[in-house]
């Protein structure tokens, strides 16, 4: 199930993250060099860049996270999911519900900056129809016209 993340769950979602391996959470925020990188993710899903959040849920328990950052011309977008979650579609989905969000608002582009090695990034994205190019150094610009 996916659905609007309700910031009085701040603690599920603080879990949740803190569930993660610390490689996962190193390659959705873009650096290898972060210190608690669980805690940073949340500051800045929650605190530092309020947006709009989705999570996913099998059996009471979140499985993923996506948000979204709209400008007037592009929709930045995030995403990670549990490791025993990956390929089952999640991602997919908590997307879509980002591009209907952009969608909504009229935005004519999603965009998201991953990590070359970001191996299940990269397979979510292209699988998607997103178009992968070079940005700066390691990190890769993934587009996809809306």
């Amino acid at each position: 199930m996916i659905e609007r993340w309700d910031p009085s769950e701040a603690a599920r979602l603080s879990n949740f993250l803190a569930s993660l391996p610390v490689e996962d959470l190193a390659l959705r925020l873009c650096s290898h060099g972060v210190r608690e990188p669980a805690a940073r993710l949340f500051h800045h899903l929650t605190v530092e860049h309020p947006r709009p959040t989705y999570i996913a849920e099998e059996e009471g328990r979140i499985v993923g996270v996506a948000d979204l950052s709209v400008d007037k011309t592009v929709a930045e977008i995030g995403v990670i999911v549990s490791p025993q979650r990956r390929r089952r579609y999640v991602g997919s989905e908590l997307l879509r519900h980002l591009a209907s969000d952009a969608g909504r608002e009229r935005i004519p582009m999603l965009v998201g900056y991953l990590l070359r090695e970001n191996a299940p990034g990269l397979a979510l994205l292209r699988s998607l129809g997103f178009k992968i190019a070079a940005f700066d150094g390691p990190t890769l610009e993934a587009t996809l016209p809306l």
